[in-house]
């Protein structure tokens, strides 16, 4: 009778595993340790999920991720890598927390409510990674926790405060201001082609602004005969001056997916008031560099999004300097069980 319970046990273990649930546990509670921070093998299986989609995003196949190099390494060792770099970040974000007494905002614990509504929508790819509610909370708590950390830092009274002032200048410095409207470089057969057609007109366009029109004057007057005669389009609200929109550009970017290079220098050396036009593939717009802010309340009601653009990389930098610290101590065998190869998708 004894021998029939064990056998019956190991018997649903082994059901369980598949799915990398249940009786995981019982094989790996932890997955090991950071700074002495348990690391359960929940919480490690959500880290390596992340990875995992981090790893798809930068793939050539992303169906076929794991044969692939990330980066120049086997996208399997690329996924345990950056596993460990995300459960390192958790712990410094909670050991940082406790040191400064900082706890989740209430609306950090509203964006945590508001992610897990939609837990009914992922509880099968979630749990079929072995991964809890309760584990996908936590870790959601810990993101938002970041930016309580973050404000805390930066905002007013932090110890990394950063003065008016001194943003306006590295936002000034980094960023470029614009208005602009847009046309679309085909009909509505995106396969017909008016890219050199609108060109022109985009050039005709640049060419009047210089003359003394506005960028209003020019959508009022000029677009819908585009619309209408180039592109046989219906103009809708295109050659309304609601069609005119503004945005921050990011001259210093990571990559050069929106803009190009070259478009970027351009927009740097020019002034304020001068023109231009940009093809940007359906689109080229037509836009008019201005002030950066045009009063210091527009400046105020942008604040927290500038202090965010500027100081979230040097954020993730003072996150890592105490993480990269972190002794880290894996269960024996433990990452080899929980391997990306597992997961479910």
């Amino acid at each position: 009778m004894k021998l029939k319970r064990i056998v019956a046990l190991l018997l649903v273990c082994a059901l369980l595993a598949l799915t990398m649930t249940g009786c995981i546990g019982n094989f790996y509670e932890n997955a090991g340790t950071i700074d002495g921070v348990e690391i359960s093998s929940g919480l490690y299986l959500m880290a390596q999920f992340n990875a995992y989609f981090e790893a798809r995003n930068l793939a050539q196949d992303a169906d076929n991720v794991l044969k692939e190099k990330i980066e120049g390494e086997k996208a399997s060792k690329w996924i345990q890598n950056r596993t460990e770099e995300l459960l390192r970040r958790f712990v410094a974000i909670l050991k940082i927390s406790r040191e400064k007494k900082i706890s989740l905002s209430s609306e950090g614990q509203q964006n945590v409510e508001s992610a897990m509504q939609y837990w009914d929508y992922m509880v099968d790819m979630y749990t079929e990674n072995g991964v809890s509610e309760a584990t996908v909370r936590r870790f959601n708590t810990n993101s938002e926790l970041a930016g309580d950390i973050f404000d805390a830092l930066y905002g007013e009274g932090g110890e990394l405060q950063v003065s008016d002032a001194d943003l306006k200048a590295e936002y000034t410095e980094k960023y470029a201001h614009i208005r602009f409207f847009s046309i679309p470089t085909s009909k509505l057969d995106p396969s017909t082609d008016m890219t050199t057609e609108v060109s022109a007109l985009t050039d005709a366009m640049v060419a009047r602004l210089y003359g003394g029109a506005t960028l209003e004057d020019v959508v009022l007057d000029d677009v819908e005969s585009v619309y209408t005669d180039v592109l046989e389009r219906d103009v809708g609200s295109a050659n309304t001056v609601e069609s005119i929109t503004s945005s921050y550009v990011n001259l210093y970017p990571e990559n050069f997916e929106t803009y190009s290079e070259d478009f970027l220098e351009e927009l740097k050396n020019q002034s304020v008031g001068d023109f231009g036009s940009y093809n940007m593939g359906a689109t080229i717009i037509v836009y008019e560099k201005i002030e950066m802010f045009a009063d210091d309340e527009e400046f105020q009601n942008q604040r927290t999004t500038i202090l965010t653009s500027l100081k979230s990389e040097a954020f993730e930098d003072y996150l890592s300097a105490a993480a990269d610290a972190y002794q880290v101590k894996w269960a024996l065998g433990a990452r080899n069980y929980l391997r990306p190869s597992k997961i479910e998708y």
